[in-house]
């Protein structure tokens, strides 16, 4: 299962054999322990090519800083198409998680540390999130 740190961006793709009826493809987001259950209603997909399909869950409304994924846990995408008629679904999983510690806090408090470890803070703080987790 991917990973995609909350207020963020996240795309989503779906490859299938060939386009299906009319080239659409939908897609509904769901948060799996939520109470409302869909986050995101049924929305169209882009073409990318022929079969292949993605959607990109962002910002709201653009520039608003309100996030499409701003509660974590266990999310579901479920792509829905018609293929000669007949109506198929498709599912992909992700966890939205909030980290420990921002790289800015951090690096606040540990300044001689940027240098070294900078480029490398988001591996290394999702590396420690789920060694405490385990424990």
């Amino acid at each position: 299962m991917d990973d995609v740190k909350i207020n963020t961006s996240k795309t989503i793709s779906l490859a299938l054999g060939s386009d299906p009826d009319s080239n659409t493809v939908n897609a509904t987001l769901y948060h799996e322990f939520a109470d409302s259950g869909v986050v995101q209603a049924s929305t169209a997909c882009t073409r990318a090519s022929a079969g292949n399909y993605s959607i990109t869950y962002g910002e709201s409304t653009a520039n608003s800083n309100n996030f499409v994924l701003a509660q974590g846990g266990a999310h579901k995408v479920v792509f829905s198409y018609d293929i000669s008629s007949t109506t198929h679904t498709s599912e992909t999983h992700f966890s939205v998680y909030t980290p420990y510690i921002t790289a800015v806090t951090f690096f606040t408090n540990h300044s001689d540390l940027q240098t070294t470890f900078g480029a490398k803070f988001e591996d290394y703080e999702k590396k420690a999130r789920r060694i405490i987790n385990t424990y």
